[in-house]
């Protein structure tokens, strides 16, 4: 489990991202973001359950999913998928924008970093239009490598 930061700013910080997309700030996507800003990686929806109880949270199953798929859907949070096919979801706690994703293939954790440099390291053909690009690394982390 990641470690958790203080509330008070992490909940400003939520409120604020949702304010800016024009949205609620309901209890449900207040107590979710804060989570996805809190953690040092990408969290699945397990994890966030989980975490949701711990911090004694009452958010039912499909509730949560909707929750997500809405904070994705209004990029107030990305979901990248691994290897073994879990959705994990992040929030930038910063302007990340362009990013890569590093999966750990020990503990299986996928952490968000930024890219060295925003082009991509190869060329389109002629007549290709890009829509988006997802840059996946895979090694150990730090955790695993100690």
């Amino acid at each position: 489990m990641p470690k958790i930061k203080p509330l008070a700013l992490t909940e400003q910080k939520a409120r604020q991202m949702l304010v800016e997309v024009g949205a609620r700030a309901t209890p449900n996507r207040i107590a979710v973001l804060m989570l996805l800003l809190d953690s040092e990686w990408a969290l699945s929806h397990q994890d966030i359950e989980q975490l949701l109880l711990k911090r004694k949270q009452d958010v039912d199953r499909v509730t949560l999913y909707r929750t997500l798929d809405w904070l994705v859907e209004h990029a107030v949070a990305h979901k990248i998928s691994g290897d073994d096919r879990i959705w994990r979801f992040n929030a930038p706690t910063s302007q990340l924008d362009e990013h890569a994703h590093f999966f750990c293939n020990n503990c299986g954790k996928v952490f968000c970093i930024a890219l060295a440099s925003e082009s991509l390291p190869v060329r389109l053909p002629a007549h290709y239009r890009l829509a988006s690009s997802e840059v996946v690394l895979k090694g150990q982390c730090p955790a695993c490598r100690a």
